[in-house]
């Protein structure tokens, strides 16, 4: 009989936890094995094409880099706007998050 009643009050704390926020971009791993060539570009230049991506939504393919990030490491992303720049998913959310903490005050 205990049994049950911690399984109900287990259900409740499920119910009760707000749902999570989905991430700004969907995650995405960087590829495990990369040629001499591929370690040198990322070492000099801080990114270095990987292949070509379509994503739903999207009119056709661009490509994808992996580009390293001075905070937070190595990311995938496409370059973006005008200046062919490069934004780093946990970057992009800590400056999101010191946007509302300033809004808050």
């Amino acid at each position: 009989m205990r049994q049950n009643e911690n399984a109900g009050a287990d259900a409740d704390k499920a119910r009760k936890q707000p749902p999570l926020k989905p991430p700004l971009k969907p995650p995405l791993k960087p590829p495990l094995k990369l040629s001499l060539r591929q370690k040198l570009a990322l070492k000099l230049n801080g990114c270095v094409y990987l292949r070509h991506e379509r994503r739903p939504g999207w009119t056709g393919s661009l490509p994808i880099y992996l580009v390293k990030c001075g905070r937070h490491g190595l990311f995938e992303d496409y370059k973006h706007g005008f200046k062919q720049y490069f934004m780093c998913p946990k970057c992009q959310e800590e400056m999101f998050a010191g946007r509302e903490r300033m809004r808050e005050k």
